[in-house]
């Protein structure tokens, strides 16, 4: 159990929580309820003499610091067709968040191109990041956070839910490459069509025969 697990909040009730224990099967299987990813409660404090000399000089497990364990402010909801990403209100970073007007967003899942994603390390936090068409530029380590503005649609985490969060990128990557190889079907279908449709005002118009028709029709057919 993570070190801040306690009592469920309301979101925390209605949706089933990923924890440390937890794979990508949890994820398949209970998908129709909704998934909640908070990564403060995936935070575990080492409690080894190394983990209590971190925190005597203001570090925490792993030597991850005070300040980037605040950078928690968001959870991810994952839900069948959409991700929501939805700011801890409770939190410091949650509350600058919600003065600066970065409130909870959605994002469906067929409008997602491609993630940024980078696994925690024992003295920086990882990320998951959404890419979609139209998405403004921004950055993802500290520096480009500050040079473009801090990325909506990202979400950090410490490097103990390293693992929750790859089932995480890996379960969002299917359905992204599902829904893309379905698109590339649609298109293969409506050009079969279109196709067909000019080969038939073709041998109206004489200028193949019958045979001919038959013949190419069965080879659009045989594509689909």
């Amino acid at each position: 159990m993570g070190l801040f697990s306690g009592k469920k909040s309301e979101v925390e009730s209605k949706y089933y929580v990923l924890t440390l224990e937890s794979n990508i099967s949890d994820i398949e299987l209970n998908i129709s309820k909704g998934i909640y990813v908070k990564p403060m409660s995936l935070y575990e404090k080492d409690t080894s003499i190394y983990g209590k000399i971190y925190d005597s000089f203001g570090f925490g497990s792993k030597g991850n610091s005070f300040i980037q364990k605040n950078v928690f402010d968001k959870n991810l909801l994952i839900e069948k067709e959409k991700v929501s990403i939805i700011t801890e209100n409770s939190s410091l970073m949650g509350k600058v968040s919600g003065l600066s007007g970065q409130g909870n967003l959605e994002l469906y899942i067929n409008n997602i191109t491609s993630i940024q994603f980078k696994e925690g390390t024992p003295t920086q936090n990882g990320y998951i990041s959404f890419v979609f068409m139209g998405k403004q530029d921004t950055g993802t380590g500290w520096l480009d956070s500050l040079q473009k503005g801090k990325d909506p649609y990202q979400v950090y985490f410490p490097k103990s839910s390293n693992k929750v969060f790859n089932h995480v990128k890996n379960y969002i990557d299917s359905i992204i490459i599902s829904n893309n190889s379905n698109k590339g079907q649609v298109v293969q279908q409506v050009d079969s069509t279109l196709q067909l449709e000019k080969l038939h005002e073709l041998k109206e118009k004489g200028i193949i025969t019958e045979e001919e028709f038959q013949e190419k029709k069965k080879s659009l057919l045989d594509k689909l």
